[in-house]
């Protein structure tokens, strides 16, 4: 988790340096949930990744593995709403003491 953790502070780092965290997170959970069934897949993750350049930094197999640490009942799939709690916790995305921090 702490790679794509890492992968998304950058992302905001680079483009959307003003924008409240919650925000950022909110709208990539938003995007990445493409046929809006609650749902975020592999295949979804991956096509975030592209979308925001990334996807040459996270394999298949790591995405499946942070999918299982994160509790999924299925493999190939992990509800938004277990993303979004766990971007919203004090160890998540959205509460690093400064941009350049660790949480």
């Amino acid at each position: 988790m702490d790679k794509m953790r890492e992968i998304f502070r950058e992302y905001k780092r680079n483009n959307f340096p003003d924008e409240m965290p919650s925000r950022v997170w909110k709208e990539i959970l938003v995007t990445s949930d493409e046929d809006k069934d609650g749902f975020i897949s592999v295949e979804e993750i991956e096509h975030t990744l592209k979308n925001i350049g990334a996807s040459d930094k996270v394999s298949r197999e790591e995405i499946l593995l942070l999918m299982k640490e994160l509790g999924s009942e299925q493999d190939d799939r992990v509800e938004v709403e277990v993303l979004k709690g766990l971007l919203h916790d004090k160890r998540g995305l959205g509460h690093a003491k400064a941009e350049g921090q660790q949480s």
